[in-house]
């Protein structure tokens, strides 16, 4: 893996990656309300750029229909601006999305694994 800057924010310790799938700018991931890298946080790193491009096309799909249900629109223009880990739950992260149909909350996203589980407002991703 190439080397990783991690850094601390008000949210926990943090680090920019590109996942080329969903975005092509680096993107931030947090390990949620934890203060030290751990070997946790560096697999889960590790495995959202393993698994990228299957996570990109599920959540796509996921988002794509929660638009068309929730907002009765097609527009389906949105990007990728955080992740979120979580020290304490395996295997689970928390994407946000901004989108311009609703700008002021987003569009969040929780995936086990590369499965969605929920699809919301952004507070979906760190709730």
């Amino acid at each position: 893996m190439d080397a990783i800057g991690f850094y601390e924010d008000d949210e926990g310790i943090c680090c920019d990656i590109t996942l080329e799938s969903f975005v092509d700018v680096p993107v931030q991931v947090v390990n949620l309300e934890t203060y030290e890298i751990d070997g946790k946080f560096i697999t889960d790193v590790e495995y959202l750029r393993n698994n990228q491009r299957e996570m990109n096309s599920k959540v796509n799909e996921a988002i794509s229909e929660y638009i068309k249900r929730k907002y009765h629109s097609d527009t389906v223009d949105f990007k990728l601006v955080k992740v979120y880990a979580f020290h304490d739950e395996k295997s689970i992260y928390g994407l946000v999305f901004t989108w311009d149909g609703d700008s002021e909350h987003g569009v969040g996203v929780k995936v086990d694994n590369t499965d969605v589980i929920k699809v919301g407002p952004a507070e979906v991703s760190f709730t």
